[in-house]
């Protein structure tokens, strides 16, 4: 377990969201550390299926807000993310958003991605 889903984790156990109904959609692509930032056939898969299980809960259980966290690394993670966005959004959900700050300071120093 890396530090991002320990602190989802910890969010998500904090006695505040206890008077909410929750229904959590794991978004687990790696068992080790080792296999992130890396795509692989089975992450391809697991994110479509992840996209119709997301799909799923809009419709049956119908939550009013959503707890997204976004994986700060690379375009193809990024992509995969804004799809599931894209169709949170188009079910007009609230989406709070967690930036973890895995990464995002490095990727902010890269010349080539930085706007001045």
């Amino acid at each position: 377990m890396h530090g991002v889903s320990v602190m989802n984790k910890a969010i998500i156990s904090n006695s505040y969201f206890n008077s909410f109904d929750k229904k959590i959609i794991p978004l687990n692509f790696s068992k080790e550390i080792s296999g992130l930032r890396k795509i692989t056939f089975k992450k391809v898969v697991k994110s479509i299926f992840i996209f119709f299980k997301i799909f799923n809960n809009l419709i049956v259980f119908k939550p009013k807000i959503i707890y997204f966290t976004l994986f700060p690394f690379g375009k193809a993670f990024f992509l995969r993310d804004i799809f599931y966005l894209v169709l949170i959004k188009v079910f007009n959900k609230k989406i709070i958003l967690h930036f973890h700050n895995v990464g995002i300071e490095n990727e902010s120093k890269n010349k080539f991605k930085r706007r001045n």
